[in-house]
């Protein structure tokens, strides 16, 4: 996957990968973090029931540590944010510099295709769904 992700959003919000080595990490509002690894073809921005086990299960020990401590916080952030309007509550624009054609969705909307060389804004509700096709 190779995109650029900023965080839109008005919290920190994190992005995981349980491919490849793992991705562990926390966007803060306004910045953005670049994905540039071959082994990675899907994340979330945001969190998703499961996600822990799924650590837990592929990366125990730091990553895992690392993720729940951000999962942690970006609940507890979350909570407070209840009440913004449309209760979309992760926000972010996605560019896609890879070769192939990315979804991203809400898992209550349908998903957008990200075609190469495209910039996507897209909201949702706790989480954003990030897929590389043909993958």
């Amino acid at each position: 996957m190779h995109i650029q992700i900023t965080n839109a959003g008005q919290i920190a919000v994190p992005l995981t990968s349980t491919q490849g080595d793992g991705l562990a990490a926390e966007i803060e509002p306004n910045d953005h973090l670049v994905i540039e690894d071959e082994a990675i073809t899907e994340a979330t921005f945001g969190d998703h029931p499961g996600l822990l086990d799924e650590f837990e299960h592929r990366h125990a020990g730091k990553l895992f540590d690392t993720i729940r401590a951000f999962l942690s916080q970006y609940r507890s952030r979350q909570a407070s944010q209840r009440g913004i309007p449309d209760g979309a509550d992760v926000l972010c624009t996605i560019e896609n510099f890879g070769p192939q054609a990315l979804t991203v969705g809400a898992g209550d909307a349908d998903d957008y295709e990200i075609e190469s060389g495209e910039t996507y804004t897209a909201q949702g509700t706790g989480r954003l769904h990030i897929r590389e096709l043909g993958a």
